[in-house]
């Protein structure tokens, strides 16, 4: 399977380069919407148009198809991942879903009846992450990073490609835990993640207890951390393991004011990175020590 596209979408989707399209929101009976270029403009026949008049618009039927196809005609079988709103594709792509949930015991088992589907493109940018690090990573020990932007702001991309570079020097471990940051499928990588050891589909908390008892490895790389993992983070550190990370923020003083965070900021990480966010994808804008001075 390449893409959960129904027809029309794809044919549309096949004008654009792929390596500049982000995202794609279907809303039943609204306009497919894309993020292209970090600009979100309407999906025509003819590629995207600003002119909602020329849109392409969705029905039940493709979000239908997208589901049908993004599942192998199976939802049952796919039931663990969409449970918790989003599946990820052997290409990487993550698909999210917006609907009717369905609880048990207070807990959402399941959706059914989707309302809207977004489809987050996952795309390599090798080197992106080169400069930052040549400058401040070659040429030391393994230090702790906490990479910070808003959603879209390019965080995994740039937490891949800095992995893949300090895998020349040291072994690092990925935990990937929805299956989007190296893509492995029945043995395949969706990227190239240089020679990064790599567990799929498990809790970052377990993955990392897991990764400190096997791979005898030096760097940890885990996307998108939250509170609940810091135990597991600062067990890594106090094992002399560095850790690669991210966090969802629009800068490290907004990151500061969620409750929880404040595990990050207690010496942690050495290297906080802040990008810009989906108008400036992987794009550094500041880049702070573990004192939260800027780095020049």
């Amino acid at each position: 399977m390449t893409d959960p596209f129904p027809p029309l979408i794809a044919s549309a989707i096949s004008k654009l380069d792929l390596k500049r399209l982000r995202e794609v929101r279907f809303r039943a009976g609204r306009p497919v919407i894309v993020n292209f270029d970090g600009a979100k403009y309407y999906l025509s026949s003819g590629g995207v148009t600003s002119n909602p008049a020329s849109a392409l618009i969705c029905g039940a039927s493709e979000l239908r198809f997208i589901a049908a196809k993004a599942t192998d005609n199976s939802l049952y079988a796919f039931n663990e991942q969409l449970k918790n709103g989003f599946l990820t594709l052997p290409s990487g792509w993550r698909i999210g879903f917006c609907g009717e949930a369905v609880e048990e015991n207070g807990r959402i088992v399941t959706f059914k009846n989707f309302s809207s589907i977004v489809i987050r493109i996952a795309a390599q940018n090798k080197n992106c992450a080169k400069d930052f690090f040549d400058k401040y990573i070659s040429r030391h020990r393994p230090v702790s990073v906490l990479v910070i932007s808003p959603p879209g702001g390019g965080k995994t991309t740039f937490l891949r490609d800095l992995s893949r570079l300090e895998s020349a020097r040291n072994d690092v471990t990925i935990i990937d835990s929805r299956y989007e940051f190296a893509g492995v499928f029945d043995g395949k990588f969706a990227f190239d993640i240089g020679n990064c050891d790599v567990l799929s589909g498990v809790d970052k908390a377990v993955g990392i207890e897991n990764a400190l008892r096997t791979t005898s490895c030096e760097v940890l790389t885990c996307d998108e951390i939250s509170p609940s993992d810091a135990p597991a983070v600062e067990a890594a550190l106090r094992s002399g393991v560095a850790v690669y990370a991210s966090a969802h923020a629009s800068d490290v003083d907004d990151l500061r004011r969620k409750r929880g965070y404040e595990f990050a900021f207690n010496g942690t990480f050495g290297i906080f990175v802040v990008l810009f966010g989906k108008e400036r994808a992987g794009k550094i804008k500041d880049i702070l020590d573990g004192d939260l001075k800027k780095i020049d």
